[in-house]
């Protein structure tokens, strides 16, 4: 057992029921050495079967301790897997964190953690991208109206032509 085993007050408890068991059955068997030939048949049964039941008793009481130490341990080792989980999720947001700074002016540029940063730069640039693709749609229907009427006097820059617009996508 280690040393956490032995400060757990379940495991202390068994163990002090077990140790109090035992006693009972050594004394016990020491009365029936001693008794054997001052007893019937009838008193003997019932001496043994009481023995018998107390180490019964003593055998589930060590096994309900080995259980409780078993599910003690795999606590135990379910604790340290999420304290690692913990400090591996930790180093991956401050590395979130150092690149935001690193790679984007300006920010921080509120009082926010490295995840609601993160959250919140991807949410403007999402909202600016739907902007953006937003306006280049309305000025490729305008080019295209202009186009159909033929009203364009100008060369158009073959990128805005509306097949070149329109294959980029």
């Amino acid at each position: 057992m280690t040393q956490e085993h032995h400060q757990n007050p379940l495991i202390a408890h068994l163990q002090r029921v077990s140790a109090d068991l035992s006693d009972i059955a050594t004394s016990l068997q020491r009365d029936r050495h001693g008794m054997t030939n001052k007893l019937d048949a009838h008193t003997r049964a019932f001496v043994q079967g009481k023995l018998s039941a107390t180490q019964d008793s003593q055998r589930r009481v060590h096994m309900a301790g080995e259980i409780a130490e078993y599910e003690i341990g795999k606590l135990v080792s379910e604790r340290e897997d999420a304290n690692e989980e913990s400090l591996q999720l930790q180093s991956q947001i401050e590395q979130l964190g150092a690149f935001i700074i690193a790679t984007i002016p300006g920010e921080p540029s509120q009082s926010q953690g490295a995840v609601d940063t993160a959250i919140r730069i991807i949410g403007e640039q999402h909202a600016a991208l739907q902007r953006s693709e937003q306006m280049l749609a309305e000025a490729n229907h305008t080019i295209e109206q202009l186009h159909a009427a033929k009203t364009i006097t100008a060369p158009i820059d073959p990128r805005l032509q509306p097949s070149a617009v329109g294959s980029s996508e």
